[in-house]
């Protein structure tokens, strides 16, 4: 269900995902003298399904809305690929000569924080909900 918050925390990490495709999270060069290469999602095919995982995942999370504990799980293994994800930016990193992170980089760094909001979310819909069963 859209109405409620973990939706929309959901909804934005799957946009940003996406938009980690064409955004590049670094700049480097490979040597001293060549021009600079930017590293997308899309610089290896690991990190792009990796990301894309990340992306499906998210936007089938939304639909979960009656199973919580199914979609909690669900937002602890995107945040566990997302800490894959960094762990291949950083192999990415480590083969350029000279390397400086772009803008966009806030993108990428907004991704956990959105995911560990829709968590806290999730929770709090749960303990409502029980709460709710107790009291009848």
């Amino acid at each position: 269900m859209i109405q409620r918050i973990q939706s929309v925390w959901l909804l934005l990490v799957a946009l940003f995902e996406v938009l980690t495709f064409q955004l590049p999270c670094f700049s480097g060069s490979l040597t001293v003298n060549t021009t600079s290469i930017d590293i997308t999602a899309q610089s290896s095919i690991l990190l792009f399904l990796v990301s894309a995982l990340i992306a499906i995942i998210s936007l089938s999370t939304i639909c979960l809305y009656k199973k919580r504990p199914l979609q909690l799980r669900l937002c602890l293994v995107s945040i566990a690929l997302y800490l894959l994800t960094v762990y291949l930016y950083y192999l990415q990193i480590k083969t350029f000569f000279k390397v400086g992170p772009s803008l966009w980089i806030i993108i990428y760094a907004a991704i956990p924080f959105l995911l560990v909001f829709a968590v806290r979310a999730i929770y709090k819909d749960g303990k409502l909900l029980k709460e709710s069963d107790r009291l009848r």
